[in-house]
């Protein structure tokens, strides 16, 4: 969640999971966000998204080029984000990485 769309109470009720408490999926939710949004944390980490070329993301966040995976360039991107002060979106993308060493 870009937290530049909703008032402190909502960003704070977002990030420590109480927004969720009536959810069935409560346990299971992990909320992920960036402060204050996904531009930002992207050039935080060298990374130049802005909101008029967002065709950049899909060079950022490859799902298959050329008929395959590209893990190594996803690797990259959690190496880059581990250490961003603005978001957590690491732990989605090392989530991602888990998974797919899990086939």
């Amino acid at each position: 969640m870009d937290v530049d769309d909703c008032t402190e109470e909502q960003n704070e009720a977002f990030k420590d999971k109480s927004m969720f408490l009536e959810h069935w999926l409560y346990d299971y939710i992990v909320p992920i966000y960036n402060e204050p949004n996904l531009e930002q944390t992207m050039s935080d980490i060298g990374i130049g998204i802005d909101k008029h070329n967002k065709s950049k993301y899909e060079d950022v966040f490859p799902i298959v080029q050329n008929g395959k995976n590209d893990p190594e360039k996803i690797k990259r991107l959690y190496e880059q984000l581990k250490d961003c002060k603005r978001s957590n979106l690491n732990v989605y993308v090392k989530h991602c990485l888990d998974v797919w060493k899990m086939k």
